[in-house]
C-alpha cells in the first residue's frame, strides 16, 4: 500500500471521447499523490489510444495513470479488477463519462484525518452535456434512510479508505443494475461512522450518448438485490454491524414495495394492449 496516495478506479468501455475528461479532472487535483487505474473492459473504439497517449504526456512521478486491458466482462468486473490491482491508502470510484472537482480529494482526506471516520461523503450535482448545472443533491443526512429508501448518493462521492474495505467486499457482477447502490449499502453496513464534507465535489453527466446506466434494462431487479445482500449477510456476519441491521430489513422491504408496483405497472402496460 503506498500511503498517502489516492487510487481512483475508472472502468471504461468504448468512451475515447469521454474518458480524457475523467481522467484530467483526477490529473488536475489538488491533493499530490494520486493513481489512476483504467481498467479497459473489452473496447473496441481507440479508448486505449486516447488514455495511453495520456500515460505518456501526464505522468509524473506522484501523479500517474495506469493503463488496464481486460476481455469485455462488464462495469462490476472492471471495477473489481481495478480495486484489486491499485496500491493507495484511500480508493476512488469515478464513471468514464463523470467528473470530480479539483479539491476533491484534499478537502475529502482533510476531513477523514480530522475526523478519524473511515469513509468521506461529499455532496454531487446532474449536469447536462455543456457542464450547467440542472440539479443538485446533498448527502448530508443519514445515509442510510438514503439507501434503504432506494436514494443513490452517487458512486464518485464517497472517498474509502482501503482498510475500511473489507476482504469479502466487492462488486457483485451478476448485477447489471442499480451495482452502486448495491456495492455501496453493503459497504455502509460493514464501518460505524463517516463523515460528511459538504461542497458538489462529483458531477453527474447526462449525456445523449451510451452510459452505463442506460443497459441496465427495463425494471429493477429485485430478486437479484435482495439475494445480493443476503448472500452478504450469511458470508460476513462477523463484519456488519447489528446497529445498521434495521436498515437493511427496511431496505429489503423498499425493494418488496418495488417489485409490487412493478407488477402492477406490467399489467396495465398488458392491458391496455388488449
Amino acid at each position: 500500500m503506498k500511503k498517502g496516495y489516492v487510487s481512483v478506479v475508472i472502468p471504461v468501455f468504448n468512451r475515447a471521447p469521454l474518458v480524457g475528461r475523467a481522467i484530467l479532472s483526477c490529473f488536475m487535483q489538488s491533493y499530490p499523490y494520486l493513481e489512476i487505474v483504467v481498467v479497459d473492459d473489452g473496447s473496441t473504439d481507440h479508448t486505449r489510444d486516447v488514455v495511453l497517449s495520456l500515460c505518456r504526456e501526464l505522468n509524473t512521478e506522484y501523479k500517474h495513470i495506469r493503463y488496464i486491458r481486460q476481455e469485455n466482462r462488464g462495469a462490476c468486473f472492471a471495477r473489481n479488477t481495478g480495486m484489486l490491482a491499485s496500491c493507495g491508502e484511500f480508493i476512488q470510484f469515478l464513471d468514464s463519462d463523470d467528473e470530480i472537482a479539483r479539491d476533491k480529494f484534499e478537502i475529502q482526506i482533510a476531513d477523514l484525518k480530522q475526523s478519524g471516520a473511515p469513509v468521506s461523503l461529499c455532496d454531487f450535482e446532474y449536469v447536462n452535456e455543456t457542464g450547467s448545472t440542472i440539479k443538485q443533491v446533498r448527502n448530508d443526512g443519514n445515509i442510510f434512510e438514503y439507501l434503504s429508501n432506494f436514494r443513490s448518493v452517487f458512486i464518485s462521492t464517497p472517498l474509502m479508505t482501503r482498510a475500511s474495505i473489507i476482504h469479502g467486499l466487492s462488486w457483485n457482477t451478476s448485477l447489471a443494475q442499480r451495482q452502486d447502490m448495491d456495492f455501496i449499502f453493503r459497504y455502509f453496513l460493514t464501518i460505524e461512522s463517516w463523515v460528511y464534507s459538504p461542497g458538489f465535489y462529483s458531477k453527474y453527466y447526462m449525456h445523449s450518448g451510451e452510459q452505463i446506466r442506460d443497459s441496465y434494462g427495463e425494471g429493477i431487479p429485485v430478486e437479484l438485490l435482495v439475494k445480493s445482500f443476503r448472500d452478504f449477510q450469511s458470508r460476513e456476519a462477523k463484519n456488519i454491524s447489528q446497529k445498521n441491521m434495521r436498515y437493511f430489513k427496511k431496505y429489503i422491504r423498499t425493494l418488496r414495495v418495488k417489485k409490487v408496483y412493478q407488477t402492477i405497472r406490467k399489467i396495465q402496460k398488458l392491458l391496455l394492449r388488449v
